[in-house]
């Protein structure tokens, strides 16, 4: 199952609208994505539906790196993720988006132990003998 979040991007409420034009602009970027205005909250559509779909994690552009989430609607993925929902199993948050090795336990304090942290291009910087205190 693979729900990008490049390509759910626009499906989003506009809440987040920080230029006033019904667009958000992706930092270091000169690229826009369009949300609708009365599109799908964060949980619904990086936490709950994955679930629905039967994925076992859930990659979400975290606050703090590359994108423009909010902590709040970071926060409110995992609880997508998390909360009860009858016989469906819960699946793990995945925050990821210029995330670096010195964020690890800020974001485990955020978001739980049980959390699949993706740290990708910040480790190639450590080089070859990767070490972590």
């Amino acid at each position: 199952i693979l729900l990008h979040p490049a390509l759910l991007g626009g499906w989003l409420d506009s809440e987040n609208d920080n230029n006033g034009d019904g667009t958000t602009s992706n930092t270091g970027k000169n690229t826009s994505h369009i949300h609708h205005p009365h599109g799908l909250s964060h949980d619904f559509l990086f936490g709950i539906l994955p679930r629905l779909c039967g994925a076992d994690a859930v990659i979400f552009p975290n606050a703090g790196g590359r994108f423009q989430f909010t902590r709040e609607e970071c926060l409110s993925v995992a609880n997508g993720c998390r909360r009860p929902m009858g016989r469906f199993l819960s699946i793990l948050p995945s925050p990821a988006g210029g995330m670096k090795l010195d964020r690890v336990e800020e974001m485990r304090n955020e978001f739980g132990d049980d959390t699949l942290f993706l740290i990708g291009g910040a480790l190639l910087e450590q080089g070859p003998d990767l070490e972590y205190d």
